[in-house]
C-alpha cells in the first residue's frame, strides 16, 4: 500500500506507533508542490517544516541544495513480527473486541443520564457514534413517521430508518441542547448535545463503572453489537441485517462485525448430540460395549 505525504507526516508526529519498515520510489515532488497539495487538503505547512520532517523520515531525494519528496510503501508486520512486536511491547496489538448486548445494555442505561442512555439505545442498531453525535433534532427526526435520519458517513448518503415506538417517545423528550462552546443558533443545535465523539466518554465510562458491567467503546456496544445480535444470537437474514445497518458489503459484516460466543459450550453440546445420534444408530457407546 503506498501512503501519500499527508500520512506519513501523521505517523511521524505519533511516536507511540510501532515503526514500519519503508521503501520508497525514485518519484517525487519538490518539498513548494507538495505544501500546495497538502494545503488543498486542509493541512497547513511550511516547506521548511516540510523539508524537516522528510529530512527525518528520510523519504526524499537530495541533488544539491535541491530536494524531491516521495511518497513510501510501507510492508506490514508478518505474523511472526506482529507477535514478536507484541511480546516486545507487552501488550497484543489485536485487543479483541467485546460486542455489545441487550443486557449490558439494559444495565449500562439504569446507571446512565438521560442522554447517554438515548446515545447508547440509538447507536445499538442503528447509527456509528459518530453519525449519532452530528444528528439536528430538526433535520434527522420525523418522530410522528417513526424515523430518524442517519447522516451520510464513510462513502455512504444519508438514509431513513424505521425506529421503534420506546425510541421514539426517548427522543421526543429529549432536551433542546446545544454542544458545550457552541454558538446559540438553531444550526447549531445537536439531538444529544455533544460536541464531538470524544465528548460522552467520561460519562459513558462512569455509567460502566456504576452499573459494574465491562466497560464496553462506543462502536463495540453499537455497531459489533447489533451485527453479534442479528447474525449469531437471532440469525437475521444477513440481507435484512446489512441493509438496516447500512453495510453494503454483508462479507464485511459477516468478517468484521460478527465474534464467537461461548464457543466451547455450543462445539461440546454439538459433539454430545451427534454422539447420542451415532450411538442410537449403532447400538454402540464409547466404551465399545452395545447400547
Amino acid at each position: 500500500m503506498v501512503f501519500d505525504l499527508t500520512c506519513w507526516i501523521a505517523a511521524a508526529e505519533s511516536p507511540s506507533c510501532a515503526r514500519p519498515r519503508f521503501g520508497w520510489r525514485p518519484a517525487g515532488k519538490p518539498p513548494a508542490e507538495w505544501v500546495e497539495l497538502l494545503a488543498a487538503r486542509g493541512i497547513e505547512i511550511s516547506q521548511r517544516s516540510l523539508r524537516e520532517k522528510v529530512n527525518r523520515l528520510g523519504a526524499c531525494h537530495k541533488f544539491g541544495r535541491a530536494m524531491k519528496c516521495a511518497p513510501i510503501r510501507i510492508k506490514g508486520y508478518t505474523n511472526e513480527e506482529r507477535v514478536a512486536q507484541d511480546r516486545l511491547r507487552g501488550k497484543p496489538s489485536r485487543v479483541k473486541k467485546t460486542p455489545g448486548s441487550w443486557e449490558w445494555l439494559l444495565k449500562f442505561r439504569e446507571h446512565a443520564g438521560q442522554r447517554h442512555a438515548a446515545l447508547a439505545y440509538s447507536c445499538s442498531p442503528r447509527a456509528r457514534i459518530s453519525q449519532a453525535i452530528e444528528m439536528h433534532p430538526g433535520n434527522h427526526l420525523k418522530l410522528q413517521e417513526g424515523l430518524a435520519g442517519i447522516p451520510a458517513a464513510k462513502g455512504h448518503e444519508e438514509r431513513w430508518i424505521k425506529i421503534p415506538s420506546e425510541l421514539v417517545a426517548e427522543l421526543a423528550n429529549l432536551p433542546t441542547l446545544y454542544p458545550r462552546g457552541a454558538e446559540r443558533k438553531p444550526e447549531n443545535l445537536r439531538l444529544f448535545g455533544f460536541a464531538d465523539r470524544s465528548s460522552p466518554r467520561k460519562g459513558w465510562a462512569k455509567a460502566c463503572k456504576d452499573a459494574g458491567i465491562e466497560l464496553i467503546p462506543f462502536h463495540a456496544a453499537g455497531r459489533h453489537g447489533f451485527g453479534q445480535e442479528m447474525n449469531v444470537r437471532q440469525k437475521v437474514d444477513e440481507k435484512a441485517a446489512g441493509a438496516f445497518g447500512g453495510w453494503s458489503d454483508t462479507n464485511l459484516m459477516r468478517r468484521t462485525y460478527t465474534h464467537a460466543e461461548d464457543a466451547a459450550v455450543k462445539v461440546h453440546k454439538a459433539f454430545r448430540t451427534g454422539l447420542r445420534q451415532a450411538e442410537k444408530k449403532t447400538k454402540i457407546n464409547l466404551t465399545g460395549k452395545v447400547a
